[in-house]
């Protein structure tokens, strides 16, 4: 090769090689501004070089050696888990946010303050015993303080049922991004085994791991032929052109989430592993704290009034104010909403004893929850106070898990993404270098002229 057939070679793999440099330069700046794209970078190398008559190793010119793409896989995966715990911060606080706002608290229509109106009432009527008006406004701020404890036991139900139907859609969309990653690595490997490099199907399959990532945490590993495997809870969702689909359903009163096959898949981390967790955990156990609050009432207040005497002749007597259970099934006893005079509140049925009435209203001070530690006002307190607490606990964590990701995104535009100046810095680069290897060409064809003249 040496001589200037080789000279001529050598200007060809030139032109060759930085015009393959400017298409890649090209490709980074038309795709500045594309997400998920990764910075791609051209290596050359020297040719093998050859003895020439002289027994000289002469060099032959350059080729490209790789077209790259500048990423870092530990970053990638710091990305992924932290996604993951801002997809669960973010879940938990916005369905606990619309649970706080529902109780209304502090509010004259909180049950905190109803609670104080309803036993209220009881001390007005200690004070007018035989006053119908008293009886009605007792018999008001029950109405009331019955509405509030369903309210918001119809609160928890709905904000249950939405996160089911939540989940479904988010295990639906799990579902189209394991697909997604299945295909891709089908045609990334098929590219591969071809002999190219198939950089920007690759930017794709990452691109959709992040979003994978929101929904739950993942487990992702290349294998020898380059394509990535997909675990969600151990369970292989996503492997080379195959990809396992989940499905959600409640059992037994429990949400899961399992393989279409029936196998279980334990979430953990992200928007649904919140989901589950919210479903089958904080909501039940915020719903059964409201259930104590309102049993321990209807038992207590039923105690006290079915022993006392109302209004007549004779004054009716062992009739409860509260029916049903739970704060979903608490409701005003019919008789007492239909004749406000088996309001109870004497303890004798003497006219002007107030002694029931007052009991009812001593109700308040008592220690009925908690162990007997607490009273019913102070249980409800500590219940608001938790709620607003958990409430505050996935703010915080939403808003460290997204200072974590920006300094994390920032890394990783340090690494992969495009510098405007940096490219169009390489451009010029490139073109100087193809207009030196052009000049090589045209100089060896003149060469090459002087000498077939002289033939």
């Amino acid at each position: 090769m040496p001589g200037l057939w080789g000279l001529l070679e050598i200007g060809r793999r030139a032109l060759s090689a930085q015009s393959t440099a400017m298409n890649v330069t090209s490709h980074n700046i038309a795709n500045a501004n594309s997400p998920g794209y990764t910075r791609q970078r051209v290596d050359l190398a020297a040719t093998m070089p050859l003895k020439d008559m002289s027994g000289f190793l002469i060099g032959t010119g350059v080729s490209v050696a790789a077209i790259e793409r500048l990423r870092d896989r530990f970053i990638d995966n710091q990305f992924r888990q932290t996604n993951s715990s801002l997809g669960s911060a973010t879940m938990r606080h916005t369905v606990l946010s619309q649970i706080e706002a529902g109780l209304s608290e502090p509010s004259e229509n909180g049950i905190q303050a109803l609670l104080t109106g309803f036993f209220n009432s009881f001390q007005e009527l200690a004070s007018h015993p035989e006053e119908s008006s008293t009886r009605q406004a007792v018999l008001q701020q029950a109405n009331r303080l019955v509405s509030a404890f369903n309210r918001i036991a119809g609160t928890f139900t709905a904000q249950r049922m939405t996160v089911a139907e939540d989940t479904t859609s988010k295990v639906n969309r799990i579902n189209e991004l394991t697909r997604r990653i299945a295909e891709l690595n089908r045609q990334i490997t098929n590219a591969q085994n071809a002999g190219n490099v198939p950089s920007d199907l690759m930017d794709q399959r990452d691109r959709a791991l992040d979003q994978l990532s929101q929904y739950t945490s993942i487990t992702a590993s290349l294998d020898s032929q380059g394509s990535m495997i997909v675990s969600i809870g151990g369970v292989m969702v996503a492997g080379n052109g195959t990809s396992v689909s989940l499905q959600s359903a409640v059992v037994s009163g429990v949400l899961k989430v399992s393989t279409t096959t029936g196998q279980e898949v334990n979430i953990n981390g992200g928007e649904l592993g919140s989901a589950l967790e919210l479903y089958n955990t904080t909501i039940p156990e915020y719903m059964t704290k409201l259930d104590e609050m309102a049993n321990a009432l209807i038992a207590r207040v039923n105690a006290v009034h079915a022993a006392g005497y109302g209004l007549g002749n004779p004054p009716p007597t062992g009739i409860n104010f509260f029916t049903g259970s739970g704060a979903a099934g608490i409701a005003i006893n019919t008789q007492i909403s239909s004749n406000i005079n088996t309001i109870a509140a004497s303890s004798t049925g003497a006219p002007g004893d107030n002694q029931t009435a007052l009991a009812l209203f001593n109700i308040s001070s008592e220690q009925l929850m908690g162990n007997n530690t607490l009273t019913l006002a102070q249980f409800y307190a500590g219940f608001v106070s938790g709620i607003g607490s958990a409430v505050s606990s996935a703010q915080g964590a939403g808003s460290g898990a997204e200072l974590v990701l920006a300094q994390l995104s920032n890394q990783r535009e340090m690494v992969s993404g495009v510098s405007l100046d940096e490219e169009m810095t390489n451009m010029i680069k490139f073109q100087r270098s193809f207009e030196a290897a052009a000049r090589v060409v045209r100089t060896t064809d003149e060469l090459i002229q002087t000498i077939l003249n002289m033939v």
